[in-house]
């Protein structure tokens, strides 16, 4: 075996780092089956870190669609506005016409 092989290969009793909330979920029914508590506390507080982990990620995916709302109400805004001046191009900024800060 060479040096690479035994630096990279993962250990037997380890399970892999990037596991789901259902993986947490299927240990504590595990341990639930042979009654074996003691990795339980762990458990629960890596299902908790998940959780607010998805908790976390709807939160933002939430707040970029309400972004990409404001842009498109604003984008329509700023072609009204060019309409209105007759302009074909932006000799101003969306931000000078809009007056945002």
């Amino acid at each position: 075996m060479d040096k690479h092989e035994i630096y990279n290969a993962p250990a037997a009793n380890i399970r892999p780092w990037n596991r789901s909330l259902c993986g947490v979920l299927e240990e504590m029914r595990e341990c639930y089956k042979t009654r074996n508590f003691a990795a339980l506390p762990g458990l629960i507080e890596e299902a908790q870190t998940y959780g607010n982990r998805m908790e976390s990620k709807l939160s933002d995916v939430k707040d970029y669609t309400k972004i990409k709302e404001r842009y498109k109400e604003l984008k329509q805004k700023v072609e009204e506005l060019e309409k209105q001046t007759g302009e074909e191009k932006r000799t101003r900024s969306a931000r000078e016409v809009l007056q945002l800060d």
